[in-house]
């Protein structure tokens, strides 16, 4: 039985296709039937008997007059956007426009689902939109289209980058100021110890202050002061093995077993070839005495020193002087070793060398600690570098003024442009009021350290 006069118009197969779909358990259908060139939206409900048997169907036709109506109150809601209800491609209704249009009408070619995209109408503006699929009773084809104008969205794309131009300034401005309290709170005990370093490694003094101010620097400050430490100990037990060995030379003749076994001792004639090595010599070097005895010093040569070195050295011996250095000789593995040498001539009659000894002492664990010295000093600039305060230092008495590479970035140099560097580098860049403290602090410092009479 037909209640609507068009559900008489709906053919069999749309009904067989309905009566299948609720045979086989579907609680609704939805068709869309097309009626004198018109699509009419049906919906089949089934009924049951109490064994769930289909004893019959009831036919109704949804009208989207409800929808279009929410619709409506969501544009009044947002005047900018557009929304449209379509069927396989056909914009059935919208709530501005009942005429049916075809999505390609509208320069909408294969949109893609819930993915964003954009077309140009016929006016020629921009608009993106979005195409959603609507779910009536399981009925495919259903989607809704919104769109809005391209220059709305994108004013709304410029607020948010001007408030993000904002927002970053906030935060670098947060990022200098915190850059700014660490320098000054590190500053201080930073450039203590670098000053410390320095005066260490020029030979003034021979000590590290111990720092207090992070567990870091108080363990980098522990670590240099026990090189520093160590280094005195082999500098003093160095120089202490120097000043008996200046002394055994007088009496070379007398103390040379004695020597032998003190040092590396060898003796060549003058034209360097070697003639007498100890057994210390051959320990250090590798080779056997036969090896040695009747080859030259060149077999020794590191080409670590420059052929000046060594006319220097050979200048002074044929002066009839002691001549004094550290060398670095290549063993026969191969491995490099350090040792304090002293050349001594033996003299004829006439005062002219006839034949060189050479004393040596090792120190190839000196140079090692020297090398890890100026390491951990690297380090520390490599501190206050990574610390991005701006540092200078000036000695007052050699006027010489130095300046860390960060603080030729803060006024907007690189440090080679600077160079050279004195003085007048910080009084013809550094800010008036920087400069009008500066020179009060250092007035107080010296008024403090040379009071007047």
């Amino acid at each position: 039985m037909y209640s609507n006069p068009q559900f008489g118009k709906i053919g069999n197969e749309q009904l067989i296709s309905m009566l299948a779909s609720l045979e086989q358990g579907s609680s609704s259908v939805l068709k869309s039937v097309k009626v004198q060139q018109q699509y009419h939206h049906v919906m089949a409900l089934p009924m049951r008997d109490k064994n769930e048997h289909l004893t019959a169907i009831i036919l109704m036709e949804i009208n989207l007059q409800g929808l279009l109506e929410n619709l409506a109150t969501i544009r009044n809601a947002n005047k900018e956007l557009t929304l449209y209800i379509v069927k396989n491609g056909w914009i059935e209704h919208s709530e501005v426009n009942s005429k049916s249009t075809h999505l390609a009408d509208l320069n909408i070619i294969s949109p893609e689902i819930n993915k964003a995209f954009s077309f140009d109408k016929s006016s020629g503006e921009t608009h993106f939109g979005i195409l959603t699929d609507l779910n009536f009773s399981g009925s495919d084809g259903w989607q809704l289209l919104v769109e809005k104008p391209a220059s709305i969205m994108l004013q709304s794309a410029a607020n948010f980058k001007q408030l993000a131009v904002w927002a970053n300034g906030l935060a670098l401005l947060v990022v200098l100021l915190l850059s700014w309290w660490f320098g000054r709170r590190l500053s201080r005990p930073l450039i203590t110890l670098a000053k410390a370093a320095e005066e260490v490694t020029l030979g003034t003094r021979n000590d590290i202050p111990t720092l207090n101010d992070s567990s870091e620097l108080h363990r980098l400050s522990l670590d240099l002061g026990n090189l520093v430490a160590v280094k005195t100990q082999q500098q003093n037990h160095l120089t202490s093995q120097s000043e008996a060995l200046k002394h055994a030379l007088k009496e070379l003749a007398e103390q040379k077993s004695a020597l032998d076994e003190h040092s590396i001792v060898a003796i060549t004639d003058i034209k360097g070839t070697i003639t007498f090595v100890n057994s210390k010599f051959c320990e250090i070097s590798g080779y056997t005495e036969q090896e040695l005895v009747g080859n030259n010093h060149r077999l020794l040569n590191s080409g670590m020193h420059p052929k000046s070195f060594f006319k220097d050295m050979y200048k002074t011996l044929k002066a009839g002087n002691v001549w004094n250095a550290q060398i670095c000789n290549k063993a026969k593995n191969g491995a490099f070793y350090w040792v304090d040498t002293t050349v001594a001539p033996f003299l004829d009659e006439q005062g002219r060398p006839q034949s060189y000894i050479a004393i040596r002492t090792d120190i190839t664990t000196l140079k090692r600690q020297e090398l890890e010295l100026a390491h951990h000093k690297t380090q520390l600039q490599l501190v206050l570098d990574s610390t991005a305060v701006g540092v200078w230092d000036w000695y007052v008495d050699t006027q010489k003024v130095h300046f860390n590479n960060r603080w030729a970035e803060i006024i907007g140099y690189t440090l080679e442009e600077l160079e050279p560097t004195d003085l007048n580098t910080w009084l013809d860049n550094a800010h008036p009021d920087d400069l009008a403290e500066s020179t009060r602090l250092l007035n107080k410092h010296f008024a403090l350290k040379y009071p007047q009479n």
